[in-house]
């Protein structure tokens, strides 16, 4: 939440790892646009868990791009920011 580009390898290994410990996830707002192959996503995610042993709650802006591509939607970008 500092504002830096976290890459996707980095972002699975801190949960591989557990160094993100999810208690839940919850989307509300949730928006979906769809532009032939491209989809853009926009929502309010609420969560609660630990990021490296320390509890947290929070509310995060969310919006993902996504492409339909090999017979699936992939995400190819996403951003956030905190709610306050």
């Amino acid at each position: 939440m500092n504002g830096g580009i976290v890459e996707r390898k980095d972002d699975i290994a801190l949960f591989a790892a557990r160094l993100i410990k999810p208690e839940y996830i919850r989307d509300t707002d949730v928006r979906v646009d769809i532009f032939g192959d491209t989809a853009v996503v926009s929502c309010i995610e609420n969560l609660k868990g630990t990021y490296r042993g320390v509890p947290g709650e929070m509310s995060l802006r969310m919006l993902n791009v996504l492409l339909f591509r090999e017979g699936r939607w992939q995400l190819v970008a996403s951003q956030s920011a905190e709610i306050r």
